[in-house]
């Protein structure tokens, strides 16, 4: 692979992981609130 897209890549995948864990806190917070 070229730097470019391994970069490219890995920043994608960094955006979807944090993505999901700020769904699955938000989703946590919301079941300790309750």
């Amino acid at each position: 692979w070229p730097l470019g897209a391994a970069m490219v890549f890995s920043t994608i995948l960094v955006f979807l992981l944090a993505l999901a864990a700020l769904l699955a806190a938000r989703r946590a917070a919301g079941l300790v609130r309750v």
